[in-house]
């Protein structure tokens, strides 16, 4: 989340208009107020008010004392009687306006700003500070308007020019907001407002090298400004500098024992297997009286999310515990929609979907072929509720195989979805994000249709009461388990999710031969998230390493692009008395030469307990075998399921020493392994794994099935 520095607006209270024969007196008040003496100060203001009855200058004058004092509800009456005294009085208007933004109550504000307009009518501040109060309730183009007047009539003054900017910021015309940053710092070189709006510019823009740099100049200049930690460390995450980010957390940290900071510095810990610090740091920055709401949402999310890579979150009910919290600091934040709905069962049913992935993404890759057949089907209506403004070559595929196709991503509230959804008379909505980036969660929380499904996206519960089904198979979920989901569990057949072939699939090269005969030694390899690559992970996969001779392990993920997280994970291996050697990290890969990297592997291990889902898919596709680890969850029973569904049982394992074991014994057999390959190679085109039609012919009865049985 990308965080503005709010430009601080200069108060609205004017110069004092006291006559010079109060100067003795208000010189006393001003000591027993310097001195703490606030109610003699006060008893003694209203004995000079007292002789002074008509005086509207020492009324307005008693009316900043109490809203100095945070008295904002009396200091309007004084404001106002000086007001009734002398009308046309600037200095009470003005103040008046500053009480009425006090307590939030803008509309007010802006009335009595309009009224100094008409005494002033080339008062820069006042202009400034209508414009700041457009800025506040969102109006930003009025804000424009008027930040642009206070700077004609003052064109010189460097915080207008960095007010108007960040207006400009949010219409996105950053261009304009850039020259206007700069314009700034030609005047006033070591502007820090101007450093850290500049680097937000580029920062949205999405140019992370030139944000990180003005960053890194701000905390150059000024080192106590908490967001330009957090900012920084999100633009090195984003251009995959994951220990760049982690440094820049912990400094941060150092600096701000803040909740924020900890929660920054929290889901970095994760991109290096650090799960147990990186949960504590989450769950103390979620539990602080000193995070607001919108922000506790932010790491309550973080926790549920990163919950999934911890072993028996679910099982402990903490997970659980915590899905509950989330929906009620929702809540809180937002007034959740009523229902009532009545379901017209037509003969088409409205489906729609929810997603920031329908492109690029893991869930793009497997779901594109089952929306196609789904689309050919002629009882569906098809909805995409798309919450991205990327789009690429995946995206114009879906928006194919959609009836409508609906941008959701320039919606502000939850609540203008919902009604859209609503509007739509969608009967069924399909959720494919769960807790991850670029989820719209809160839809679900709100209800926006009848029949509310989890499916592809997000392999745990939601822990939602409004969620009401999630789709898994038989092999992924138990129905023991039921206890563990506030989803009722639908059990597809075979496979909870498919691989998608978009075309080109077919023309990636296969080698038929195993590596092993031609290498003379055995390949390992793991194509996923790092996040998965825990440090028992790396502990299991080292011993196979150190009991096998000569064997080597391929890791790939964009990640290890940058070259220090990559040295980070190697001292990991070392420490497990594994050789530099045997590993091979692998950054960023084009998609056709990621998946004829397989080419080179043996044997895939999957890591858990969150297993590989696309990527172990990937690897059945190109026709390596799996070794999974048996688990007890369904995001950690994929790989589980996977090799059901291709016959393989016998590369599932259950303990560390059965892993180890199958390790060598597949390894050390090549008339085997070249067996499985073979095996592989002549079911691929009838596996379950990859019939999308089969797979749309389930969850189309699925859906039918529902629809006629809902009450």
């Amino acid at each position: 989340m990308v965080r503005p520095m709010f430009v601080l607006v200069q108060q609205f209270l004017a110069q004092e208009s006291i006559r010079m024969n109060y100067e003795k007196e208000l010189s006393e008040i001003n000591n027993l107020l310097n001195s703490g003496q606030i109610d003699l100060a006060e008893d003694n203001l209203n004995q000079l008010i007292s002789k002074n009855p008509d005086d509207f200058s020492l009324e307005n004058y008693y009316g900043v004392f109490l809203l100095f004092n945070k008295k904002p509800e009396e200091a309007i009456k004084k404001f106002k009687k000086s007001i009734s005294i002398k009308r046309d009085f600037f200095d009470s208007h003005y103040n008046l306006a500053e009480c009425f933004v006090y307590l939030e109550k803008y509309s007010e504000a802006l009335s009595e700003l309009i009224l100094c307009k008409e005494i002033q009518p080339k008062n820069s501040l006042v202009f400034f500070n209508l414009g700041t109060i457009y800025y506040i309730i969102k109006n930003y183009e009025k804000a424009e308007f008027y930040f642009k007047i206070s700077l004609e009539l003052d064109n010189n003054n460097n915080h207008f020019k960095n007010a108007l900017g960040r207006v400009l910021i949010e219409l996105k015309k950053y261009d304009q907001a850039i020259t206007l940053f700069n314009d700034v710092l030609k005047l006033e070189k070591d502007n820090i407002a101007s450093y850290f709006n500049l680097a937000l510019t580029y920062h949205l823009k999405k140019n992370y090298i030139t944000a990180i740099f003005f960053y890194e100049q701000l905390l150059n200049l000024d080192k106590k400004i908490e967001n330009a930690y957090i900012n920084l460390s999100i633009c090195y995450n984003k251009i995959k500098k994951y220990s760049s980010a982690l440094k820049i957390s912990a400094r941060g940290l150092e600096v701000f024992k803040s909740p924020l900071l900890k929660m920054a510095h929290g889901k970095n810990l994760f991109n290096f297997g650090n799960i147990d610090e990186g949960t504590i740091l989450l769950k103390d920055a979620m539990n602080s009286s000193n995070l607001n709401s919108a922000d506790k949402l932010e790491a309550a999310q973080s926790l549920l999310f990163r919950s999934n890579y911890c072993d028996n979150s679910l099982i402990n009910n903490d997970y659980l515990h915590l899905a509950s919290e989330f929906e009620k600091i929702y809540s809180k934040h937002n007034n959740v929609l009523e229902y009532n709905f009545n379901l017209i069962k037509n003969n088409k049913i409205k489906i729609g979907f929810v997603s920031a992935d329908l492109r690029e993404h893991a869930v793009g890759y497997q779901i594109l072929n089952v929306l196609r057949e789904l689309y050919s089907l002629n009882n569906f209506i098809l909805y995409a509720y798309y919450n991205n403004e990327e789009e690429d070559i995946i995206t114009r595929e879906f928006k194919k195989n959609f009836h409508y196709w609906r941008n959701i991503f320039s919606i502000k509230t939850d609540i203008e979805i919902v009604n859209q959804i609503r509007k739509d008379e969608i009967t069924i909505l399909v959720d494919l994000s769960g807790y991850t980036t670029g989820n719209k969660i809160g839809v679900f929380i709100h209800r926006g249709a009848p029949i509310q499904i989890s499916w592809c996206g997000y392999l745990n519960t939601t822990g939602l009461k409004n969620m009401d089904y999630v789709i898994a198979d038989t092999n992924v979920l138990l129905k023991k388990e039921q206890s563990f989901y506030t989803e009722k569990i639908i059990s597809l057949p075979n496979i909870w999710t498919n691989l998608s072939d978009f075309g080109y699939l077919k023309d990636i090269y296969i080698s038929k031969q195993v590596p092993l005969i031609r290498n003379k030694y055995i390949t390992f390899g793991s194509f996923n998230n790092i996040r998965k690559l825990n440090h028992k992970v790396i502990s299991l996969w080292s011993k196979i390493l150190k009991k096998i001779f000569n064997s080597k392990i391929i890791l790939q993920s964009p990640e290890f692009s940058d070259e220090e997280l990559r040295q980070i994970f190697l001292n990991l291996f070392l420490k497990e008395g594994v050789l530099s050697k045997q590993i091979t990290f692998l950054g960023f890969l084009d998609r056709k030469s990621l998946l004829e990297k397989y080419n080179d592997i043996d044997i895939a291990l999957d890591p858990f307990p969150y297993n590989g889902g696309t990527t172990s898919l990937e690897a059945s596709w190109m026709c390596v075998p799996i070794l999974a680890k048996r688990g007890n969850t369904f995001l950690s029973r994929c790989g589980e399921s996977i090799n059901i569904n291709l016959g393989l049982k016998d590369w599932i394992f259950n303990d560390e020493a059965e892993c180890i074991d199958k390790a060598i014994k597949f390894s050390s057999d090549r008339s085997y392994l070249q067996s499985i390959k073979d095996y592989l190679i002549k079911i691929k085109y009838k596996n379950n794994l990859f019939n999308s039609k089969l797979f749309a012919q389930n969850i189309s009865e699925v859906f039918t099935k529902l629809v006629r049985g809902y009450n």
